[in-house]
């Protein structure tokens, strides 16, 4: 991760390793030939590929810096004895990715945003996300930023600097 500058370029990069290890495994007869856009169909990256590749970064991150809660969760989802985990109402989604509940889960808006993903801070994963929310929202301040698919656990401050 930490050869990459910015999450644009570490999704594509994990995209294609992924891809290929898909395609690798998949037993195809050899074909001597193929046309061109049979080979661009291959070989391009499809937004499932880049979901797949954030997907692996963000379980990559949480098994890293949230051994305890991980264990925690997938032993006793019930019992929310950790104070992380009763403070943020953490639970585990159908791919295995750490979530919060939360007392907007009532509201109308997107499911990601319900019930975002809980990332840790000082974490270059981390980094990349605000980063790139930063650059696609033109560079506007937290304030004008919509609502989130991450939990940061970081305060507004280490947003703004």
């Amino acid at each position: 991760m930490n050869r990459y500058s910015d999450l644009n370029k570490l999704l594509t990069v994990t995209g294609y390793a992924l891809k290929f290890v898909k395609n690798c495994q998949k037993k195809r007869p050899y074909r001597l030939r193929s046309s061109q856009g049979d080979r661009n169909l291959r070989t391009s990256l499809t937004k499932e590929d880049i979901s797949l590749a954030m997907d692996l970064w963000i379980k990559d991150t949480q098994q890293d810096r949230f051994v305890k809660e991980l264990e925690h969760i997938s032993l006793n989802p019930k019992v929310k004895s950790l104070p992380l985990v009763q403070q943020l109402r953490l639970y585990l989604d159908e791919n295995g990715i750490i979530r919060c509940k939360g007392r907007i889960q009532n509201s109308s808006i997107e499911e990601n945003a319900k019930f975002p993903i809980l990332l840790p801070k000082n974490h270059k994963l981390t980094d990349f996300v605000i980063m790139d929310a930063h650059l696609r929202n033109l560079h506007t301040g937290v304030v004008d930023t919509p609502p989130s698919v991450y939990l940061f656990l970081i305060g507004r401050h280490n947003l703004l600097t």
